[in-house]
């Protein structure tokens, strides 16, 4: 997936797509009232998004603000309130969905579920989107360490 020519921009493009595969699949299960389905398929999402959160967090944004003043709507408090907004949203949906038993499910209970799930897909969509326009194109400029701790941190 991250090979040495490709931008950060398109492997970080990549990582988000995965997820959002991720998250479809969860929400097919839920909608077709396959819950015991869904709720591995959001364990799968959960967990995938508290990494690649904590990778960024580790190994994305230190040199990221390292790099001088951010742009606006890139700040710390937003960046990092973000990612904690994420992976708190993406727990408390996981327990949302762990109290529809996986028998005998309403349709009600599922839409409930489905209706949490969204706001997590919402999120996600619009924090990549400020992570593609202000966070990996600045980091694209700053030299080949970088580079590579970035590729290793999206990989």
């Amino acid at each position: 997936m991250s090979g040495a020519g490709e931008a950060l921009v398109a492997v970080h493009a990549a990582v988000h797509d995965d997820l959002e595969a991720r998250w479809w699949r969860s929400a097919e299960a839920l909608t077709a009232l396959h819950l015991a389905d869904a709720k591995v398929r959001w364990a799968d999402f959960a967990a995938a998004l508290a990494r690649h959160a904590e990778r960024e967090d580790a190994d994305v944004l230190p040199p990221f603000f390292a790099a001088g003043e951010p742009p606006r709507g890139a700040s710390r408090e937003i960046m990092a309130g973000e990612h904690e907004r994420l992976v708190a949203l993406a727990g408390d949906t996981g327990r949302a969905l762990g109290d529809v038993p996986d028998e005998g499910a309403t349709r009600r209970e599922a839409i409930d579920v489905l209706d949490q799930m969204l706001r997590v897909k919402h999120l996600l969509e619009h924090h990549g989107i400020r992570e593609q326009e202000l966070v990996y194109p600045r980091l694209e400029g700053l030299g080949d360490e970088v580079r590579a701790r970035v590729l290793a941190a999206l990989g």
